[in-house]
């Protein structure tokens, strides 16, 4: 078990720079789970420019993951699951660059409370213009985070369980054996954590 004062300093810096109030853009759950929060230098208005950006993963099967990138993503937003997956296939079969923006120009990119959502990265080639994606499960909650503290405290509660840190590629399970939440046995209800973020 773990809590930020336990992790490095260049580490503790870099979390407690990137999740702040400030760079809160949205979030998303599903009923029955923990919200993941989505963060971007500058806030909402530098959702799809603003790096480093990341998301705090409260809960999932292999344990929570707070993960930092510091190349830009894109975020699309949906009002059904399938309009989210056709965009997602139609991304990936684009040729080039210049298909997938002229593809990026008709989705929506501003979050939309209900809405489902979809992150990618751009890829790392001409020949392979659409990078590694995530199809969020949940829905978009636009509820903000107010204060600094909450982020910590949320950052706190995911550190005491099998927590992921992933920046870049580069990924570590910080407190290995120790429990993984589950929707019975979680470090704050998923009521608790939607009424502490307002």
């Amino acid at each position: 078990m773990a809590c930020l004062d336990d992790l490095p300093e260049k580490t503790r810096t870099s979390l407690l720079t990137l999740f702040r109030a400030r760079n809160f853009c949205f979030a998303t759950h599903e009923q029955g789970r923990t919200p993941t929060f989505y963060f971007a230098t500058g806030g909402p208005t530098r959702l799809q420019y603003g790096f480093p950006n990341g998301r705090l993963r409260t809960m999932h099967g292999r344990g929570p993951l707070i993960e930092i990138c510091a190349t830009m993503k894109h975020h699309w937003f949906f009002s059904s699951k399938k309009k989210r997956d056709d965009a997602r296939l139609a991304a990936k079969a684009c040729k080039d660059r210049a298909e997938l923006a002229r593809l990026m120009d008709k989705m929506r990119k501003v979050p939309k409370k209900g809405y489902h959502h979809y992150e990618f990265l751009k890829g790392a080639s001409w020949t392979s213009p659409v990078g590694v994606g995530h199809r969020s499960g949940g829905k978009v909650d636009l509820t903000r985070i107010t204060s600094d503290a909450k982020i910590e405290a949320i950052l706190n509660d995911m550190l005491e369980y099998d927590c992921w840190i992933q920046v870049g590629k580069t990924k570590l399970q910080l407190t290995e054996g120790a429990p993984r939440p589950t929707r019975e046995a979680n470090p704050r209800s998923v009521r608790t954590y939607l009424d502490d973020i307002g």
